[in-house]
């Protein structure tokens, strides 16, 4: 019997394969509204929470103008860091995804739940509604959006933060490690990041008997076939392994945290690891979350 998983990554490669893909879902969208899964909603507004208190413990907040990689169809990560104190957000997306309808389903779930957002990200819900109340384009909320993102059109040294929520496990190890190099080009003296980054295997979202680690009981092989045929995967790069990265690429880790799964703990030996995380300790394969912000190293400067 075929299992949940593989279900999903059937439909995404066939969906990945179709011609007009995206244009199709628009005109769905347009002719019978399309709403996130609560849940992920949930997750959004929890990440952007922790990263949030990770930089206030670090007399840091959302200003200036910010840099969210990977916003995807629902900007409510920008509209909460404008709220939050942002002059300006730049959304960005390899191809577009965001659109007018996504932009006011987006403020309309922010709208219901502003008193608790606002009480969780120190900002006055008062004034922030009539904020959105008036905003009725994303432009006139001050964000822009940028999709396909072209990293050369940003000016260096114009950006107080750099954010992404989800996002960073979707982008091959060789290619994020030239994305973070260039990115520190574009930040401001006292500018940083700020990730909440999604280490789980991602078909476990859609099949709860599945491991949340279990593509890190594939081959490289297995592993590039499965990215290939979803055109879209993830990198499987640990909590640790995020932080290596960033410092090579001339960041400081200023806080960082994980969630460490006890249900993958248990399971762990269930699972037949290849290398090389059958070389790594439970708690670094079991760290399904992370959490990081960061500056450029004053080494950089």
């Amino acid at each position: 019997m075929i299992a949940p998983w593989q279900l999903a990554l059937v439909r995404q490669a066939t969906i990945a394969r179709v011609p007009f893909a995206d244009a199709l879902r628009r005109l769905k969208r347009r002719v019978s509204g399309y709403r996130p899964n609560a849940s992920n909603i949930g997750s959004t507004l929890y990440d952007l929470r922790q990263l949030h208190n990770l930089m206030r413990a670090n007399e840091l907040r959302f200003r200036g103008a910010v840099l969210e990689i990977g916003s995807g169809w629902f900007p409510i990560a920008g509209i909460v860091a404008r709220l939050a104190g942002a002059d300006r957000v730049i959304l960005t997306d390899i191809i577009p995804h965001m659109d007018q309808q996504t932009f006011l389903t987006s403020r309309q779930i922010v709208l219901e739940q502003l008193d608790e957002i606002a009480k969780a990200f120190d900002f006055d819900p008062q004034t922030a509604r009539g904020t959105l109340i008036g905003a009725a384009t994303p432009k006139e909320l001050k964000l822009t959006y940028m999709a396909p993102f072209d990293i050369t059109a940003v000016p260096d040294a114009s950006l107080d933060l750099v954010m992404s929520r989800a996002c960073l496990e979707h982008i091959p190890a060789p290619d994020l490690e030239a994305l973070a190099a260039r990115l520190r080009t574009k930040l401001k003296r006292g500018g940083f990041m700020a990730h909440a980054i999604d280490n789980s295997d991602h078909f476990s979202h859609v099949d709860p008997k599945l491991s949340r680690v279990n593509f890190l009981t594939w081959s490289d092989a297995k592993h590039h076939l499965m990215w290939s045929l979803a055109r879209g995967g993830e990198n499987r790069l640990r909590h640790h392994e995020y932080a290596d990265l960033f410092r090579r690429n001339g960041y400081e880790v200023i806080a960082s945290d994980a969630f460490i799964d006890a249900k993958v703990l248990q399971g762990l030996s269930r699972l037949k690891l290849v290398a090389p995380y059958n070389r790594m300790t439970a708690e670094q394969i079991a760290a399904v979350t992370s959490w990081y912000v960061l500056r450029t190293s004053t080494s950089q400067l």
